[in-house]
């Protein structure tokens, strides 16, 4: 499978090319317990970046809490009063 136009130097070994990695295939496991990866960290830190990356390559869905809660205070639901007094308050 060729997933670019390369000039034959730029070939490796096994007709991988250079700098270009295929797509993730779903992980091929019988009777396992799903993956669930959690993610967090300050403000600006890349968790969003990294998520995305992860969601690609390993196939997962992603659930952003926050964005989800953020959501919900902008509808003005009873969850999402309670989460702004929360967020008010550097509480959450």
């Amino acid at each position: 499978m060729q997933l670019h136009k390369s000039t034959p130097s730029t070939r490796l070994s096994g007709g991988r090319v250079r700098g270009v990695r295929p797509a993730a295939r779903p992980l091929k496991v019988q009777n396992a317990i799903p993956l669930k990866v959690m993610i967090s960290g300050a403000p600006a830190a890349g968790k969003g970046t990294q998520c995305e990356k992860i969601v690609d390559r390993y196939n997962l869905i992603h659930i952003s809490v926050g964005d989800i809660l953020r959501e919900e205070v902008k509808n003005g639901t009873a969850a999402g009063t309670k989460a702004k007094d929360f967020m008010d308050k550097g509480m959450l």
